[in-house]
């Protein structure tokens, strides 16, 4: 994977790895909103959009996992010992450890 370049592109990956997380913090807001309205429908269009959404970030999550992991393998500065807690970080606690990844090596790099 190549490292995003220039300001707008770490911008950018920086918005794609906060996602997971406003997303996480948002949803249970969306779905108490959601359960408080009167439903006529078993399938309503709003749960509709929340799913396709839901779907989204979970395949929005995985690929920035699966993307981070390479990226650190590249790394020759990192230690081994570090390397093998992020791999462990970034698979069991992927919604915090992602943005805190790209600001540490994606956003500080100079």
């Amino acid at each position: 994977m190549k490292k995003a370049s220039g300001k707008l592109g770490k911008l950018i990956l920086g918005i794609l790895s906060f996602w997971p997380l406003i997303f996480m913090l948002l949803i249970p807001a969306i779905v108490m909103f959601e359960l408080s309205m009167p439903a006529t429908e078993v399938i309503t269009q709003e749960t509709v959009v929340i799913l396709a959404l839901l779907l989204i970030t979970l395949g929005l999550t995985l690929g920035l996992v699966v993307a981070f992991i390479l990226d650190l393998l590249k790394n020759k500065k990192m230690e081994k010992d570090n390397k093998i807690l992020w791999i462990a970080a970034l698979s069991i606690f992927n919604v915090i450890s992602i943005p805190v990844y790209w600001y540490l090596y994606f956003w500080k790099e100079k």
